[in-house]
């Protein structure tokens, strides 16, 4: 995804780099604060678990963003958005964990 963006939208590949940083952060913050779910996350996945949690995360927002972006321009910050609702979402049911 990304390797794309930077050959044909730089500035949109910027933008979801930074929103890619941004989640993983609020992820580390909020595991920090002893969210149940990442919490379980981490005894499941180990390390890891916060970077496979945004991964699976951010292609949800992927995919969803395959059959509803009409503009090109918007990529970056529709994934971003996307991205931070979602990861909101995730962290506050657990519906997500057992899922993961």
């Amino acid at each position: 995804m990304i390797p794309d963006l930077l050959l044909n939208e730089p500035k949109q590949a910027e933008i979801v780099v930074k929103a890619l940083d941004c989640g993983y952060k609020y992820l580390a913050a909020e595991l920090e604060k002893g969210n149940s779910v990442l919490t379980l996350q981490r005894k499941l996945q180990g390390d890891d678990s916060n970077a496979l949690f945004l991964s699976k995360i951010g292609s949800k927002q992927l995919e969803y963003m395959s059959d509803h972006l009409i503009d090109i321009n918007q990529y970056g910050n529709y994934f971003a958005s996307g991205l931070k609702n979602r990861l909101r979402i995730a962290v506050t049911t657990s519906q997500s964990a057992s899922g993961f």
